[in-house]
């Protein structure tokens, strides 16, 4: 049973991306940007086609990228940056 439950876990972020990105095709922007940082707040900051076409989908449509080492993804823009300057 905790094989199982396991196994189950280790797949849950395969099955997160490939959400994600059928509601890319469909259009569904909102959904795949929120699948997409699912996926990547539950994966290992690694390098592969998976994460990289989710973090180049954040950056292009919502100008959110993923800073090295953080667990939530960062807006860019230079009102944020200058927000975040002032704290």
């Amino acid at each position: 049973m905790i094989k199982a439950a396991r196994e189950s876990v280790q797949r849950l972020p395969q099955r997160i991306y490939d959400l994600a990105r059928q509601k890319e095709r469909e259009g569904d922007f909102d959904g795949a940007g929120e699948n997409y940082i699912l996926f990547l707040n539950s994966t290992s900051v690694a390098s592969t086609p998976e994460r990289s076409q989710a973090e180049t989908f954040l950056l292009q449509e919502f100008n959110i990228r993923q800073k090295l080492g953080a667990t939530t993804p960062t807006a860019v823009s230079s009102g944020a940056t200058a927000l975040q300057d002032r704290r």
